[in-house]
């Protein structure tokens, strides 16, 4: 009996994993997107590591080294986010286009 609950739940998963990737209404996101998703992710998470290490220092020098990682951190995110607006606003200014020359 245990293993028939436990096959179902299985697919109950797997089910629930595939639903919302169905059922969204979007588009499917490019290769960059997702690099880029994946970068600032990856980003956020050192930014909380050294932001961590920071509220622990004590040395001077260790504390500035620090701060400078964490405005590094800053900056690459926010240039990553950046391009992730540009790029979005790019799409936007084409299907306009093409959404004007169809009602034309």
């Amino acid at each position: 009996m245990a293993r028939g609950w436990e096959s179902k739940d299985v697919e109950a998963q797997v089910e629930s994993k595939e639903s919302p990737k169905a059922s969204s209404g979007r588009d499917p996101k490019s290769a960059e997107q997702q690099v880029r998703e994946q970068d600032i992710k990856q980003l956020q998470l050192s930014r909380t590591r050294i932001a961590n290490d920071l509220s622990t220092a004590t040395h001077p020098n260790h504390r500035k080294s620090l701060e400078a990682a964490l405005a590094h951190l800053d900056k690459k995110i926010s240039d990553l986010s950046y391009s992730s607006v540009q790029s979005l606003r790019a799409k936007v200014c084409v299907l306009c286009i093409e959404l004007s020359s169809f009602i034309e």
